[in-house]
């Protein structure tokens, strides 16, 4: 239906929070005080316990308060029998520095300044309606290993739909990796377009110091 040309393809990254919560990213460096705290919150749940047990029929608290201590005693338990679990993972694996408990293949990403568990997925647009064509996704920090991938993922596409002719990949500075553009520049489905971290604040400031100007009253 001819919706896709295939003359422009623009591709960038965006990101997407994962289920893991910070309270559930584990370190190898603080995993023995995680359990120590634990252990500390367990002995405390269990002395007034044991208080109120040698109190008998002089109870000081009442029978939801100690429903709420038996409860958190529980969850206390839990989680101690989860930073064991993934103080095994540390102790089997000497490389591994951090768990990502609830989400095990995500990774920290900074979001519009905050940083949380997530993914970096990727996108590919054709520029004659605006449609997406093709997409990835990784859990890497940033977009600088994301060309090659995203490329080739493009060429299957045309492969698939039998396009020969070449294609203008547009990317932004943060796909400018020197050893990626080398190993495409090459490529006889795709032409990369891509400016450097210079030029991309060149340009940047040249579109700010524009747009101040048109926000100044005419007298």
């Amino acid at each position: 239906m001819e919706f896709l040309s295939f003359e422009t393809v623009a591709i960038d990254g965006t990101k997407l929070r994962a289920q893991n919560s910070t309270n559930n990213i584990y370190t190898r460096k603080e995993i023995d005080n995680v359990k120590l705290r634990i252990e500390k919150k367990i002995t405390e749940y269990l002395a007034i316990l044991d208080e109120e047990d040698k109190k008998e029929g002089d109870l000081q608290l009442k029978e939801d308060q100690v429903e709420k201590i038996l409860k958190r005693l529980e969850n206390a338990r839990k989680h101690r029998d989860k930073v064991d679990r993934i103080k095994g993972q540390f102790e089997k694996d000497q490389e591994l520095e951090k768990v990502f408990d609830t989400d095990p293949d995500s990774r920290f990403q900074s979001d519009k300044g905050k940083v949380r568990a997530g993914y970096n997925p990727q996108a590919a647009g054709d520029s004659k309606h605006n449609l997406l064509i093709t997409n990835d996704v990784t859990n890497q920090s940033n977009d600088l290993n994301q060309m090659t991938p995203m490329i080739k993922k493009i060429n299957d596409i045309k492969e698939e739909l039998e396009i020969s002719k070449k294609t203008n990949a547009l990317f932004d500075a943060g796909y400018f990796n020197e050893v990626e553009i080398m190993g495409n520049k090459d490529n006889d489905q795709v032409n990369i377009l891509v400016p450097s971290v210079a030029q991309s604040r060149e340009s940047n400031n040249k579109c700010r110091s524009k747009q101040s100007k048109e926000k100044i009253p005419m007298e």
